[in-house]
């Protein structure tokens, strides 16, 4: 018996996904992000080492996740060829600059899948595909378009050309919604248990500095762990305007503050965690 030709498995197929990523603005202007380092293939296998965040200009970045972000990478390619070269980069720019990205990329998904094969493009559809197509086959297709998503979400973080933070969330069909207020946000699937803790230690952008907000997100990434597929290792920096990244590598910062969140936290913050931050002296290097 010959079966049929099997379709190429895609990274959805899998169950391939990444998951929770934080971000949250200071009242001193800085942008602080923590995230787990894990990829999960269907619940079932795992592996750790993957940073979640790429910057697409000077002053911008981005963390993804979802249960399919075989997109995403291409969808933050074309921001930075639009971007890169860009020294200031204003909110406005940034978000619809995002959003044609990702609407650019979901046109070529809908092409890709649906309409290569009748040698049409989304806008040959929308011009002749109700005449040219059988009508139970335009309207298959046209639920199909209309149901098509990327799989993934973003959560654009950076700063305008006046210096002030600013936080984005980008979902299905590259709909945007501020995170200025409250001016912390998380994604992925220990998205509500990071929210929930960042809210409950009331981090604010217009009161909280960039000390308390350190073990701010921190302690919400810790309490996401208890969420499926989120990973125990912990990558974290510190975004400043116009200055390289603070990363968490080599930095004894993090591990320091979870052995405090495991003992004297949960969810109170304890003195020592700013003085943590304090005594690290940090260092931002003017590009």
């Amino acid at each position: 018996m010959i079966l049929p030709p099997q379709p190429e498995p895609t990274l959805a197929d899998w169950g391939f996904s990444v998951t929770t990523g934080i971000a949250a603005i200071t009242s001193d202007r800085f942008i602080v992000h923590a995230s787990d380092t894990r990829m999960s293939f269907s619940g079932d296998f795992s592996a750790e080492g993957v940073i979640k965040v790429e910057g697409f200009q000077r002053d911008w970045a981005v963390l993804t996740a979802g249960s399919d972000i075989s997109h995403a990478p291409f969808v933050i390619r074309k921001a930075r060829q639009m971007f890169w070269k860009r020294k200031t980069l204003s909110l406005e720019e940034a978000k619809r600059g995002f959003k044609q990205a990702y609407q650019e990329e979901l046109r070529e998904k809908i092409t890709d899948t649906l309409l290569s094969k009748f040698d049409m493009t989304l806008e040959d559809f929308k011009k002749k595909g109700r005449k040219e197509l059988e009508p139970s086959l335009f309207q298959a297709l046209s639920f199909g378009i209309k149901d098509m998503k990327l799989g993934c979400r973003f959560l654009v973080y950076g700063f305008d050309e006046i210096k002030q933070p600013h936080l984005f969330e980008v979902g299905d069909g590259g709909q945007i919604e501020s995170r200025d207020k409250p001016g912390f946000w998380a994604i992925g699937n220990g998205a509500r248990s990071a929210i929930s803790m960042l809210a409950y230690l009331q981090h604010s952008a217009e009161t909280t500095p960039m000390r308390a907000a350190v073990y701010n997100v921190l302690a919400a990434k810790y309490i996401s762990e208890g969420a499926s597929d989120v990973g125990p290792n912990t990558f974290f920096f510190i975004k400043k305007y116009g200055s390289n990244i603070y990363s968490s590598y080599g930095s004894s910062i993090e591990p320091k503050i979870r052995k405090l969140w495991e003992e004297k936290g949960r969810p109170s913050v304890p003195q020592e965690a700013m003085q943590i931050v304090d005594d690290a002296n940090l260092r931002f290097h003017e590009d």
